[in-house]
């Protein structure tokens, strides 16, 4: 996109899913994305939209920032890995149900779906499938599918999908939801 006004959001250097900041910047007036790599094009945006945390980028690192002028924004805030984190965010949730906030759930008044943080609920993720999965054969269905996921940060990478008890991860790191779970 040619400079013409408005506010620019320079996204060349971000490595991850930008279907959410797109949707955004197309519903905000006068907003733009310019995807051309070159600092050249960047410097013409008020906003620079960049990957993980400064020290942790995978392509380029802190470089990423070089170039940048005193006018722009970068899309960094301080404890937004921590906050999208899916097992964090299932242990604040957690203390949410603890002290009764409604629409915590589990249940049907519930925003959120049942989470299994593993290993550390391991077992108690196994009875559930394992229950799911009996009451399905009993009536001739087929078992209920579970996605495990990665909590930290995969950008989609590593997810699957459990039908039976003995496929759940042993390792760590995971977190499960009905019909969704999670590694941490």
């Amino acid at each position: 996109a040619a400079r013409r006004g408005g506010v620019g959001v320079w996204t060349a250097n971000h490595r991850g899913n930008l279907d959410l900041v797109r949707l955004c910047i197309g519903g905000l007036p006068d907003w733009r994305e310019e995807v051309r790599p070159g600092a050249r094009f960047g410097r013409g945006c008020r906003i620079v939209w960049v990957g993980k945390c400064k020290d942790t980028m995978r392509h380029g690192g802190a470089g990423d920032m070089e170039g940048l002028s005193k006018r722009q924004i970068v899309s960094r805030f301080e404890g937004m890995r921590e906050l999208s984190d899916k097992a964090q965010t299932e242990r604040a949730l957690a203390l949410c149900r603890l002290v009764g906030m409604p629409g915590y759930g589990p249940g049907a008044g519930s925003f959120f779906p049942r989470t299994w943080l593993l290993p550390e609920q391991r077992a108690e993720l196994e009875e559930h499938v394992r229950e799911r999965r009996l009451r399905a054969a009993a009536k001739g269905r087929l078992a209920p599918t579970v996605i495990v996921k990665p909590s930290g940060g995969s950008e989609g990478n590593g997810i699957f999908l459990v039908q039976h008890e003995s496929k759940l991860p042993c390792a760590g790191g995971h977190v499960a939801s009905k019909p969704y779970v999670a590694q941490t």
